[in-house]
């Protein structure tokens, strides 16, 4: 994706861990705080939208057995309808 994208191959890397997890924990705001944590905010900043995406595709499954989610995931998207 690097090369075929012409994006740094660590930029890409650190994008993947921090949307990996937040997909996977359902927590895209905390992985985005990590993402400014550990790569300062020159790509801390790109984790917002690579975050988000993984939150939303993951759907409604968590590595967390009693995680409940209060709100409905893709509010967006249903105030989006006509």
């Amino acid at each position: 994706m690097a090369q075929l994208f012409g994006f740094p191959l660590d930029f890409l890397a650190g994008m993947g861990f921090v949307a990996v997890f937040a997909g996977a924990a359902n927590t895209p705001w905390a992985c985005v705080a990590m993402a400014f944590e550990i790569f300062g905010w020159k790509y801390g900043i790109w984790s917002i939208p690579f975050c988000f995406m993984a939150f939303w595709s993951s759907g409604f499954f968590s590595i967390y057995k009693h995680q409940d989610l209060k709100t409905n995931k893709y509010f967006l998207f249903n105030r989006l309808k006509p």
